[in-house]
């Protein structure tokens, strides 16, 4: 059985973290051997929170590890409380690797723009430094943009095909001898007034994009809904509540003293059940104490199938790269997962038409000397992934 080292936070609440890697690396059959730098009584995302600092601790853990397991099959890092901690993970990763160890490293730093209220940028810096020891990387755009020097702002306005070329060219900046694969999450989209949240994978020298629409806000915690049959929805969330929703908005707004107080039975505090989009009213369970006054909280509404939970999840192209004379053609060809779906939707565009032009069918002409970027688009039920291939005339 292969053992992953992961170090990162325990929460008590957030499902984040180790409380969320733990199951998912179990599952997968592996052994996840979590080694904590911090424990909290909540994520950081509720604003109030107890933190137990686990810097010195972490280091008899290591000790100990050493007769036990002296090469771990990857390793895998997130949630550090000071720079201390940084300079340990990059110690850690260079007594417990092997050859074929792989090693991911999720820079938390920030969001939206912004550090994170625990993290300056002298944590920032030895993050920069840790990650040139990762194998994968998994930054949101923010983080993306720190580990870079790219502006937040200025990014997130571009309009799509060149948003995704932006974080392509630093996303390969990033690489090097050992650092191959760069999954950017988090980037905000804008296409025809609509938004959409998409994430962008560098892998195996190929870059695609994965993009989904975006309902409602962010908060600690999970609250989603999803389409189960019909105009019934299906609902799980971590607070007790009872109200009405807004679809077009994307709020709940509780009725008036509808908060309750905290659910003592852990097994009665999370609530799986649904909502007539009709009356579009939600129950449910709640975890924490928020005044009446707190009326209105954000959710997200994710739609499934009722008839199956297949949905469009990968793309890619039989090149990524290409060099094509003027006046050749090439006739690009692409597969996505599953490939059983039925009814997707493939559309092609050129970021540089007077360079390169393509078809409906994926076939490149070559016009002028140049470099052109032919984007392929696969859409299935409202989810779109991308596919990318740089051709040089």
């Amino acid at each position: 059985m292969k053992r992953i080292a992961v170090i990162n936070d325990m929460s008590g609440f957030g499902r984040c973290s180790l409380t969320a890697a733990i199951p998912v690396i179990s599952a997968m059959g592996m052994e996840c051997c979590p080694l904590p730098t911090a424990v909290l009584s909540n994520q950081t995302g509720y604003g109030r929170f107890f933190c137990d600092d686990f810097t010195d601790k972490m280091v008899n853990f290591a000790e100990h590890w050493k007769g036990i397991c002296p090469q771990f099959d990857g390793i895998f890092t997130g949630f550090v409380v000071n720079e201390k901690q940084v300079d340990f993970i990059a110690d850690f990763i260079d007594a417990f690797s092997g050859a074929d160890t792989v090693t991911l490293v999720d820079p938390v730093m920030g969001d939206d723009g912004k550090l994170y209220a625990s993290y300056n940028t002298e944590m920032c810096e030895k993050l920069k430094g840790l990650v040139k020891k990762a194998s994968v990387i998994t930054p949101n755009l923010t983080e993306l943009c720190i580990l870079a020097g790219g502006n937040y702002g200025e990014i997130c306005a571009l309009p799509a095909p060149e948003l995704f070329g932006k974080i392509e060219q630093i996303s390969r900046s990033l690489t090097g001898d050992k650092l191959k694969t760069v999954v950017t999450t988090g980037i905000p989209v804008t296409q025809s007034g609509e938004n959409y949240i998409a994430t962008a994978v560098l892998w195996q020298g190929g870059f695609n994009t994965v993009t989904t629409k975006k309902i409602g806000g962010s908060f600690s915690g999970t609250v989603y809904v999803s389409e189960c049959s019909g105009s019934s929805y299906q609902v799980n969330c971590s607070y007790y509540f009872s109200g009405t929703v807004d679809m077009s908005t994307g709020r709940f707004r509780a009725k008036p003293g509808a908060w309750k107080k905290k659910v003592s039975n852990f097994e009665k505090s999370y609530f799986s059940g649904t909502l007539n989009a009709g009356a579009k009213t939600l129950k449910g369970y709640r975890l924490d104490d928020f005044s009446d006054t707190r009326t209105t909280m954000p959710f997200s509404l994710k739609k499934v199938s009722s008839s199956s939970s297949k949905r469009l999840t990968f793309l890619t192209l039989n090149k990524t790269s290409l060099t094509l004379k003027k006046g050749s053609t090439y006739s690009l060809k692409y597969s996505y997962i599953p490939s059983e779906l039925s009814g997707v939707k493939i559309t092609w565009s050129s970021s540089k038409s007077s360079v390169a032009k393509v078809s409906s069918k994926g076939k490149i002409t070559a016009v002028k000397p140049g470099t052109a970027t032919i984007t392929c688009k696969a859409t299935y039920k409202g989810k779109s992934v991308r596919a990318t291939c740089k051709v040089t005339v």
